[in-house]
Order: structure tokens, then sequence, then C-alpha cells
């Protein structure tokens, strides 16, 4: 599949910028960031473009754990919805790409900040751990 094409034509697109989702909080994005995450147009590569943190990436990328732990992202949706599909995408992450992912959710009323969100919020896996490919 083309990466101009999207993966599930059928079912809108939840985490759509043109929609109003957001990338709130991160645990790191020195080289990529995670509002990346939300744009709305396929994946670019520009071999030749780079800036002072190395290459440039259109997509979220944070710098090589070397400890404990994982990196995880907060998204909001942009509008309310029911999930039916995710589609991870690695497009131009070659070599440098999450061997695995998964996903978590939770609902809150208004508008809570991250903090509140990453300290506060229930979150219930709705992805477990699946291996990511090229």
């Amino acid at each position: 599949m083309s990466s101009s094409q999207a993966p599930y034509p059928h079912l809108t697109n939840l985490l759509s910028g043109s929609l109003g989702a957001r990338a709130l909080a991160c645990s790191d994005d020195f080289f990529a960031s995670m509002h990346n995450l939300v744009e709305d147009a396929p994946p670019a590569f520009d071999p030749d473009a780079y800036y002072e943190r190395g290459k440039v990436m259109d997509g979220w990328e944070s710098r090589r754990k070397r400890g404990p732990g994982h990196d995880w992202c907060i998204l909001q949706l942009g509008a309310p919805g029911i999930l039916h599909a995710a589609d991870i995408e690695t497009t131009h992450f070659t070599g440098n790409h999450a061997p695995w992912a998964s996903l978590e959710a939770t609902f809150f009323e208004g508008s809570p900040d991250a903090d509140t969100l990453r300290d506060e919020a229930e979150w219930v896996e709705i992805l477990p751990s699946v291996a990511l490919r090229l």
C-alpha cells in the first residue's frame, strides 16, 4: 500500500488534526515532535533534510531509552467515537522505530491538562502490545 493511501478509507480518523485532535504530552520528543502524530498529510521523507538534532523525520521520535520504562504519548481525539482500527504508522522509520507498541485509553469530562491525565486518569488497555513492522 502506498503511504499516501488511507489504511482504512471507510473510517473516520479520530486523530485528525482537522477534527481538532491534539498531542498533549509525551515522555520525550527530542528528535521529532509528538505534534506530527495528528498531522493529516501522508508521511513525507526528504533524504537531505537535517537540523541541529539530526535527521528531520515526519513522525514522533524520542531518544533511545537506556534504562527501564517506555516512551509514551498522550493524544486527545478530535471527536468522540468508537475505535474500530488503529494504524501505527512507521513509514520512513527504518531501523529507528519501536519494535512494539500498545494503546491505552481514558475518558475525562472537559479539558483536563496533561498532568491530570498522566497522573490521575484511569487508563484501560485497548490494544495489547503488538510487534510493529515496516
